[in-house]
């Protein structure tokens, strides 16, 4: 039987961005068998994949992000509770001035996006 390439036919754009939506190798194989950029891409992302210090520092970021953000919703959920809407809005401010998305901050406070965008 013979072996169809189901991305066949995307332009080089559209490979492009399928690539960094995938998360199997064996799809990322397929996308990326005869396009030079995206083997070389895949085989340094094998490479890391297998580099203990890389994964190391990659978790270690994304644990501490989500601690981040672990904090401040249980710092507005307590305010909340206390009936602090001030604090919660001087903290959603404050959150947007450190130039967090306004999507995130709208989740974290339970702001809504047209609330953030008033004060």
């Amino acid at each position: 039987m013979e072996n169809i390439n189901r991305f066949e036919g995307l332009s080089e754009k559209e490979k492009f961005f399928t690539f960094f939506t995938l998360t199997k190798i064996e799809d990322l194989e397929e996308l990326s068998k005869g396009n030079e950029v995206l083997e070389k891409v895949l085989n340094r992302l094998k490479e890391l994949s297998m580099d203990y210090d890389f994964l190391k520092e990659v978790e270690s970021d994304q644990i501490e992000e989500y601690a981040r953000r672990v904090a401040i919703k249980n710092e507005i959920d307590l305010a909340r509770r206390n009936g602090e809407e001030d604090k919660i809005n001087n903290t959603a401010r404050n959150l947007l001035k450190m130039k967090m998305d306004i999507n995130d901050v709208s989740i974290l406070t339970g702001l809504t996006v047209n609330e953030l965008k008033k004060l």
